[in-house]
């Protein structure tokens, strides 16, 4: 009855707004993509939160607001206006530009403009029709780096050590703190890596202004530049300011005497024409994200940011308590159709991350559980991602890495240091396991290897049952290695490339549910009604303890799923 009632009110909206003259559109609709974008929106904690504060920008949001625009023939094009402070990891870069190249496979122009280009900006710009930079702008060096930090003789200055077992040498994720340097199997990894990004930039390159990829990889080579060089180069084909912005648009669209009209898209949406109103989908897509540090317990987020950005320890945390919860509220709704699960995430605990498969397995028996991997989604990350019937991935995003690793911290050292003095007393063999001052006996270390090699045989079991390969199969491209998303399909770990907007499309397909049914973010339990009650840390003291409890899990010795911080370096 409620969906009657708000579809026969939308209809009459639609129907009255045609009927009378409305503004006219701008020609061309301008987006200042400045900071960070998530992929999808987050759900707000409470209604307090959602009436108060504007939801953050987001990648899915965006591709919307795109479609709204090719929607509208009097809308001639969208300008993007790239801000030197865009932060886009390398798969972010990649669905950004399926966006733009979709607008454009629409018959709508996109131009990009900027006054410093970086690296992963001017790959969103090879998605566009036209490059422009400002007077006095400059392209940054389009090269690609890999930069490796160890810590082994930092600890050992402070009688630190860590005693480390990886199933293979591939599994590198604990390397920084046993070695001084690159292993021959991470500087292989690390080269194909590095390999792999370069040449999928090259690609977008080559495509983008008309040549060979070996005169892309010239082109590369010839950066950084100023904005007279790279119109030389034609890295860009035009050094337009903004105020000159209007006249050069309408001058390229046959109109050198008048200038175009521009419009922000906040202010030029009332303008465009609404899609015909259609009954409210009754079914829906859920989106499950799994993001972050996979952990033991419930969901979180640092209470306040830390004063150092600490990769791991400082990030977000999906736990398998509200992980699996939100996968049963899945199964339970109604409306549910099918489930995409996001996958952003290098893994942690295997208890947590068995937890969430064996959830997702039993989902998927009744609803289509598809996924979609974001910037990152290896070795715990890619074990969730195997009870899904489709599995997509962005061409630069990091997956695979499966294995298992395991670092025990032993602080003895330290603490003779700082004489501290310790005796501990204990019953049973093996109660000094887990004791940090020491390193593991042959018999303890015995038995660490023992749960390492049951925890990666029951990874290879769930990889090669979910892609239907054999754990002979699943090894050779296990033990540790991490891929690309491309490389990864090519192995047999993904099915498509494509980011959320692609995985969300083929779940609706898979359930038969409406194209433009939103999708229904599940991020955990219920929508709470008011904000929880906050106890006031002061100085960031549960920041700390954050982060302090993320050491205790990767320092404890247990077996840990866990991908190496294999990253491209920005320019």
């Amino acid at each position: 009855m409620l969906r009657a009632v708000s579809y026969t009110l939308a209809l009459t909206r639609w129907i009255v707004g045609h009927g009378l003259p409305g503004r006219r559109p701008p020609d061309y609709v301008v987006f200042v993509l400045d900071g960070e974008y998530t992929d999808y929106p987050w759900p707000a904690p409470n209604l307090f939160v959602r009436l108060l504060r504007r939801p953050s920008p987001n990648l899915l949001d965006l591709r919307e607001h795109f479609l709204a625009i090719a929607r509208d023939p009097r809308v001639r094009g969208v300008v993007l206006e790239l801000r030197p402070t865009l932060h886009l990891r390398a798969a972010q870069v990649e669905t950004l530009r399926d966006a733009m190249l979709e607008l454009r496979g629409a018959g709508t122009r996109v131009v990009v403009s900027s006054f410093h280009y970086s690296r992963s900006s001017y790959h969103v710009a090879t998605a566009a029709d036209a490059v422009l930079i400002r007077p006095g702008g400059y392209v940054e060096a389009l090269a690609t780096s890999h930069t490796h930090l160890f810590l082994a003789d930092a600890l050992a200055r402070i009688g630190v050590e860590a005693d480390v077992l990886a199933i293979s040498p591939f599994k590198t994720a604990m390397d920084a703190l046993t070695h001084t340097r690159l292993s021959a199997e991470a500087r292989a990894m690390s080269n194909w890596m590095l390999d792999a990004a370069t040449q999928e930039f090259a690609r977008s390159l080559a495509e983008a202004r008309g040549i060979r990829e070996p005169a892309a990889h010239d082109l590369i080579d010839q950066t950084p530049c100023t904005d007279e060089r790279a119109l030389e180069l034609r890295l860009v084909d035009a050094i337009v300011a903004p105020e000159r912005l209007p006249a050069w648009l309408a001058a390229r669209a046959g109109h050198p005497q008048r200038r175009a009209r521009l419009d922000a898209f906040d202010a030029a949406r009332g303008t465009l024409r609404p899609r015909r109103p259609a009954f409210p989908a009754g079914r829906h897509v859920a989106l499950i994200p799994i993001e972050g540090l996979i952990f033991d317990g419930e969901s979180r987020r640092t209470p306040v940011p830390l004063p150092i950005p600490l990769p791991l320890v400082g990030e977000a945390r999906s736990g398998d308590l509200t992980v699996v919860q939100a996968i049963r509220r899945a199964q339970r709704d109604a409306r549910v159709g099918a489930v995409v699960v996001y996958v952003d995430s290098p893994g942690g605990s295997p208890f947590a991350s068995e937890a969430m498969l064996g959830a997702l397995i039993a989902l998927n028996e009744h609803k289509p559980v598809v996924v979609a991997m974001g910037a990152v989604a290896a070795s715990g990350g890619y074990y969730v991602a195997v009870p899904g019937r489709r599995v997509f991935a962005q061409p630069s995003t990091i997956t695979g890495s499966i294995g298992v690793v395991s670092a025990k911290i032993v602080t003895r050292g330290l603490l003779d240091r700082f004489a501290l003095r310790r005796e501990t007393l204990h019953r049973g063999r093996h109660a000094l396991l887990a004791s940090p001052e020491r390193a593991y006996t042959p018999e303890e270390r015995a038995l660490v290897w023992a749960h390492i090699g049951r925890t990666y045989d029951l990874f290879l079991d769930r990889v090669a049952s979910g892609r239907g390969m054999t754990t002979a199969e699943v090894d050779a491209v296990g033990g540790g290695r991490v891929w690309t998303g491309r490389q990864a399909l090519e192995h047999g770990l993904v099915d498509e490339l494509g980011g959320l907007p692609a995985a969300l499309a083929y779940a609706r397909r898979l359930a038969g549910i409406r194209g433009d049914a939103p999708p229904l973010v599940i991020a955990g339990g219920g929508r709470q009604w008011l904000p929880p009650l906050v106890e006031a840390v002061p100085n960031g003291a549960g920041a700390v303890a954050y982060a302090l409890d993320a050491l205790a899990m990767l320092g404890s010795g247990a077996p840990l799923l866990i991908s190496p911080l294999v990253r491209t370096d920005r320019r």
